[in-house]
């Protein structure tokens, strides 16, 4: 073999390297298996689903910048009945995008992520499983966002520990039988701009989190409170611009949190806002609640710039020490 073709077979390999594979597109049809679709799937590639109802189970494992696309929401059905796990389940995962589907009927859950990094789920239908729309559990990054999450036996979104730098965005989270939307030990997340109605228990329920921004969601007509916030010192928090009326306690709840501001907060079954050890309660509007306007058990907190009028209970802002 001669210097010149050992040269042009060297060059030919440095340029295949420096152009990878491209990723291909797989396509199912109604009466394939999605399963089996992933199962062959390598990184990057896109597994179309056509329209049609796929009862099944899907496990989605240690896969990377891999695209689940639905032909819509009303056209392509993962349906878990008869299952003994979730509708779906992403794990060790990156990158991965689930979008255009109903999820539904799962047994526990319809959508479990685990140990993932920047998910993304979205313009899906998440309803009717025995317990949660979604579990995310210790994973990073992730955009869930402009679903309708429904009709679930217990929590609509449930943030179970070790997340971070998540956004939670234009969702409506309507008819779960507990909390819309529960946030549990999350650091840096954004749950915003949701429309959060007609669950079981809170709207929305941040616990140990913060720093958490919960801002610009609107948040009626939930059988307890609409906010509740008990961080235990994340002083951090912001929770400002939501239109939170007419739920069952509560307008806004918070424990040891630092900045309620700009909410408009209105004919609640309680006090408009309850504050122990809240470092800021400035520029709401709270009003024809049944409690109290705004009631702080904390001297320290600092009330300022609100619109309190026409609440029912005995104080229009009242703070103990």
């Amino acid at each position: 073999m001669n210097l010149q073709r050992i040269v042009l077979i060297m060059v030919s390999f440095l340029l295949l390297a420096a152009y990878p594979v491209c990723a291909a597109d797989i396509i199912v049809k109604e009466g394939e298996s999605i399963q089996a679709a992933i199962d062959s799937a390598s990184d990057g590639d896109r597994v179309l689903v056509k329209a049609g109802v796929f009862q099944e189970e899907i496990v989605i494992k240690d896969k990377d910048n891999l695209k689940l696309i639905g032909a819509g929401s009303e056209e392509s059905v993962i349906d878990g009945t008869g299952g003994s796990n979730s509708t779906i389940t992403v794990e060790d995962c990156s990158n991965v995008v689930i979008k255009k589907f109903t999820i539904e009927n799962g047994n526990p859950h319809n959508l479990v992520i685990l140990d993932c990094e920047n998910i993304k789920i979205a313009n899906n239908v998440i309803e009717s499983a025995t317990s949660d729309g979604i579990e995310y559990g210790n994973s990073v990054g992730a955009e869930i966002t402009k679903n309708t999450i429904q009709n679930n036996g217990r929590y609509g979104i449930y943030f179970n520990e070790m997340c971070g730098e998540n956004f939670i965005t234009y969702n409506k989270v309507t008819g779960n039988s507990s909390t819309g939307i529960y946030h549990y030990y999350g650091l840096d997340d954004q749950i915003t701009d949701n429309e959060v109605t007609f669950n079981g228990r809170y709207g929305i329920d941040n616990e140990y989190g913060f720093p958490v921004l919960i801002a610009r969601n609107k948040v009626t007509d939930n059988s307890d409170t609409g906010i509740y916030e008990d961080s235990y010192g994340g002083y951090q928090n912001k929770v400002k611009k939501n239109n939170v009326r007419r739920n069952g306690g509560y307008g806004i709840y918070v424990y040891e949190s630092a900045k309620i501001v700009r909410n408009t907060v209105r004919e609640n079954e309680s006090d408009g806002i309850y504050a122990d050890y809240a470092g800021m309660i400035m520029y709401n509007v709270v009003t024809d609640n049944k409690g109290s306007g705004i009631y702080v058990n904390d001297y320290n907190c600092f009330i300022e710039g609100n619109t309190v009028d026409g609440n029912l209970g005995d104080y229009g802002i009242q703070s103990y020490g």
